[in-house]
């Protein structure tokens, strides 16, 4: 039962080291646990030389979160929000940025994807596909939104994409009146585009 429950809890972890594992399930023996999984051969895939970064084979995975999901609902959310409190302590805001919209709280993965681009975690955010994160339809809600997504995909190369996001926000912002914060954000996108 231990194990499984262990199995279960760290189902939601696309990749995971013992430290994480402990801060999500709240095991202070998490390592040990992780160490019995992998002798048991229990579908866990060695992510570095050094046998520290594990994931689990995906059926697998799929198989426990399913099973997570059934025997508690609901749980998933809060172990996501504590691997994204264990990523964001440690400065990598695709970890937190990932777990966070995986747990449904697309807002505030938003905002800590925008918070800062000259922060020490941010370059990890490169490369990767943001519409897969941030629902079109879900950024689309919100012209504001959708400038502040348009400067996302520009600083991560996707120019096109950006131009197109950008200008669906202005012709929705057109309606504004001139004093309108949102217009004062549109400006700003409008001067750092031209700037690229």
């Amino acid at each position: 039962p231990e194990v499984q429950a262990f199995l279960l809890a760290t189902s939601v972890l696309g990749r995971f080291c013992a430290d994480l594992c402990r801060a999500v399930t709240e095991q202070p023996d998490a390592g040990r646990l992780l160490r019995l999984v992998d002798e048991a051969n229990l579908f866990l895939v060695p992510l570095d030389d050094e046998a520290t970064w594990f994931r689990y084979h995906g059926l697998f995975a799929e198989l426990l979160r399913d099973e997570l999901d059934r025997r508690h609902p609901g749980a998933a959310r809060s172990l996501r929000r504590r691997a994204a409190a264990w990523f964001a302590d440690r400065h990598d805001a695709r970890g937190a940025v990932l777990q966070l919209s995986a747990a449904g709280d697309l807002g505030e993965a938003f905002s800590m994807v925008n918070a800062d681009p000259y922060d020490a975690g941010w370059g990890a955010l490169i490369g990767t596909d943001w519409s897969r994160v941030f629902p079109p339809g879900w950024v689309a809600d919100d012209p504001v939104r959708m400038l502040h997504f348009g400067a996302l995909l520009g600083r991560n190369g996707q120019l096109g994409e950006a131009t197109r996001w950008l200008d669906r926000a202005a012709a929705e912002l057109a309606g504004y009146p001139e004093g309108h914060p949102a217009r004062g954000v549109l400006l700003s996108a409008q001067a750092m585009w031209h700037g690229v």
